[in-house]
């Protein structure tokens, strides 16, 4: 007989407490958002698949940043000695105090809504210094565009999950789904057939 489809459950992430309801499904995570990140960390710990649809990239930080700072001996008059004798200490600061740390006594500059290219891109290259490699090497990618303000997202496991493959990552946004119970996904990329919408199955 034919085949019976049943739509996938829908959810907010607002209702979301633990990974044991997806337990050997097939979930799809829609959005790349804070949240959208852990969420599908913690469901690929049950899930026998778990699909990350992203509408655009993030900068993905570690919650726990390393920061470098040299210490250099003095002589007795307070002088600097020499650089041979360099010392460094590292301190581990949480992401949230690296990032909104205050660089300028009060009061500062009022914030601005609009930032154009040039600082677009200087935040870019903040960000990414503090991703390093891992991201640009895996199946996430980095942002493209660096003229736009960029966006950031925070998790410790969701990159290398993506790099072990227990994370697809779809570069598109939902538009739909089918009468089939299939995702349609307004992708970035040409699909095989010439289109831009691809189909994502098998989703519980």
């Amino acid at each position: 007989g034919r085949k019976k489809y049943s739509k996938p459950q829908i959810s907010h992430s607002s209702t979301y407490q633990s990974n044991q309801p997806f337990k050997d499904k097939s979930v799809a995570i829609v959005g790349a958002s804070f949240s959208a990140l852990e969420i599908a960390a913690d469901v690929s710990k049950s899930a026998a698949r778990v699909v990350s649809i992203l509408p655009s990239v993030p900068w993905v930080l570690p919650r726990w940043v390393p920061i470098i700072e040299l210490l250099r001996n003095k002589d007795e008059e307070g002088n600097i000695a020499s650089k041979n004798n360099e010392d460094a200490t590292v301190t581990i600061l949480p992401i949230d105090l690296v990032l909104y740390q205050r660089t300028k006594a009060y009061p500062q500059i009022p914030e601005t809504t609009f930032l154009d290219p040039e600082s677009c891109r200087t935040r870019h290259k903040n960000l990414q210094s503090m991703v390093g490699s891992k991201q640009l090497h895996s199946p996430l990618g980095e942002p493209a565009n660096w003229d736009e303000p960029p966006f950031v997202a925070i998790s410790d496991e969701f990159l290398d999950l993506t790099r072990e493959q227990k994370i697809e990552v779809v570069h598109g946004r939902l538009s739909g789904i089918d009468d089939a119970g299939n995702l349609q996904i307004e992708s970035k990329q040409q699909c095989r057939d010439g289109s831009d919408l691809m189909s994502i199955d098998d989703i519980d």
